[in-house]
């Protein structure tokens, strides 16, 4: 399962505006406020003055998006987060969002309207979670170097009196330590 982000912007909303910048900045990885507001011009037609992009620039760095970094007496614009970190926290809201309805019969009244591609894309998921858990609940004790015999195994020492391990220090006489 992906991780979320770190960092993560404080606020995640976008306006119209912000994330047309946000979409450049990912596409070019880092470029100046001129070269935000030509691209916009270009792919628009519309006129938006540079002090416009840069009140928008610093809205986005406010709200945990950008980052700046000042070259000489150039500022180079650069997202904090790829566009794939930014689809899996919007994801993870949306799905937050979701639970919070916590009403498993509400949720449940939509199985009657969902495709098969969606029924079968939840069935995914539940899998996925079971086999989370799955492993989360499985984990095996890793015992320390200590807890082996010379020979790389357990030997006759394990459980047999002297040298046995308990939660991975030596016990009695002979111990590996």
């Amino acid at each position: 399962m992906s991780p979320l982000p770190d960092p993560q912007p404080k606020r995640l909303s976008l306006g119209p505006l912000e994330a047309e910048v946000l979409n450049i900045l990912w596409e070019l990885e880092s470029a100046t406020v001129k070269e935000i507001r030509d691209r916009i011009v270009a792919n628009s037609g519309r006129e938006l003055t540079q002090a416009s992009v840069t009140t928008v620039l610093g809205r986005l760095d406010q709200k945990g998006w950008l980052i700046c970094d000042r070259q000489s007496k150039t500022y180079f614009w650069q997202p904090l987060l790829s566009r794939e970190q930014a689809r899996i926290l919007k994801a993870y809201e949306q799905l937050q969002q979701f639970l919070a309805v916590s009403n498993p019969d509400i949720v449940a009244s939509f199985a009657d309207e969902l495709d098969e591609v969606s029924l079968k894309q939840l069935e995914a998921i539940a899998q996925r979670l079971k086999q989370h858990r799955l492993k989360q609940h499985c984990k095996f004790e890793i015992l320390p170097p200590t807890a082996y015999s010379a020979d790389g195994g357990f030997g006759d020492d394990v459980g047999a009196g002297r040298g046995s391990t308990v939660g991975g220090s030596a016990t009695g006489s002979g111990g590996a330590s």
